[in-house]
């Protein structure tokens, strides 16, 4: 090889060394995970300092939390502040163990030792129309986190779906329980996710937002409409005569309590609440969220509004204030049940 041929050759392979660093240099840039394993957009850059105040708050959380795990029973009894330190924010390090007390997932789990096993009903090949579905899902759950794009995490989210649909087969899996099972996995280990999943359908009554009709979404988009034109009337005016139905933005809201459609750290709040006062909580937010951007909704026509909600995990603001904005709203009970009531009779077969 001539020495021009040589030094060509250097140059050549200097060039692609530069061209290889610039393309992991642009991966970095492209790939970077917030703290939760999901990934950010290129554009997004992690705000260190929000990060570490975040972070000093919480530790600050877990001597109460972890005094509070410890004595249970005599806490749960102490609604005022129990209460408090949910809206608080529950550190990650007891989110799980919490999830579970709060909703008595952990007695079940114990009671149904030596009558249901976990480990029986994900292997059985009862109910195969299922698990075609189950696998589809599964690759659009949480598609931006790093654990659930394959491997592991997509296995034990299957066998706890798969699980499911056999525990009830009247009922099955469908599409959207993913995002729930998944959420609940993020801080569980599976058979405790299990349990606490099947807690969600049978006492909190979400498989009949599941069942054929969705008749319970049915009836909280009801209720919902009302809770509009009662607490924020301009907007349900403006809504009405712009022809936008509540189906239209706020069907996912309700089907996975926002775990598909609001960044994952406010989720995740959202979530801490809404398993200590239920539904009426999530009127509340979804209040919150419509108060947060009423001025610039007031002024959009039907198109422009539903473009709107399509990003609107982008236009909620603060998140503290938004929480406690929705704390703040006095939704009547009574209320809420009188419009289940009224949508039951309406619809009575």
């Amino acid at each position: 090889m001539s020495s021009s041929e040589e030094k060509k050759k250097k140059k050549k392979d200097k060039k692609k060394e530069q061209e290889q660093e610039e393309v992991t240099e642009e991966s970095k840039k492209k790939y970077l995970f917030d703290r939760y394993g999901f990934l950010l957009p290129p554009e997004e850059e992690i705000d260190e300092k929000k990060e570490q105040k975040k972070r000093k708050k919480e530790i600050e959380s877990i001597d109460l939390w972890r005094e509070m795990i410890d004595n249970w029973k005599k806490f749960s009894k102490n609604n005022k502040l129990l209460k408090k330190r949910i809206y608080a924010g529950i550190p990650d390090r007891y989110r799980g163990i919490a999830w579970r007390l709060i909703t008595g997932s952990d007695l079940l789990q114990k009671a149904k030792e030596g009558e249901v096993e976990y480990g029986d009903l994900h292997i059985s090949n009862e109910n195969p129309e299922s698990e075609s579905v189950i696998v589809k899902d599964i690759n659009r759950t949480f598609p931006d986190h790093e654990n659930y794009k394959s491997g592991d995490e997509q296995k034990r989210l299957y066998r706890v779906l798969k699980a499911w649909s056999i525990y009830d087969q009247e009922v099955g899996y469908c599409q959207g329980m993913a995002f729930i099972a998944g959420l609940l996995l993020f801080y569980m280990e599976e058979q405790e996710a299990f349990w606490t999943f099947v807690v969600l359908m049978k006492d909190f009554h979400m498989s009949a937002l599941f069942r054929e009709g969705f008749p319970l979404l049915q009836q909280q988009l009801f209720q919902w409409d009302k809770v509009l034109k009662k607490y924020a009337t301009k907007l349900y005016k403006h809504f009405q005569n712009e022809n936008i139905m509540p189906s239209m933005y706020a069907s996912s809201w309700f089907l996975t309590i926002f775990a598909r459609v609001l960044p994952f750290p406010l989720v995740l709040r959202i979530w801490d609440i809404y398993l200590y006062e239920g539904m009426i909580f999530i009127f509340r937010i979804s209040l919150a969220i419509l108060k947060v951007n009423q001025k610039k909704l007031l002024s959009l026509p039907f198109e422009e509004i539903v473009l709107y909600f399509k990003d609107i995990e982008t236009k909620i603001g603060d998140w503290e204030k938004l929480l406690k904005s929705a704390g703040s709203f006095n939704i009547s009970y009574k209320l809420i049940e009188k419009w289940a009531d009224e949508w039951c009779l309406q619809n009575q077969k």
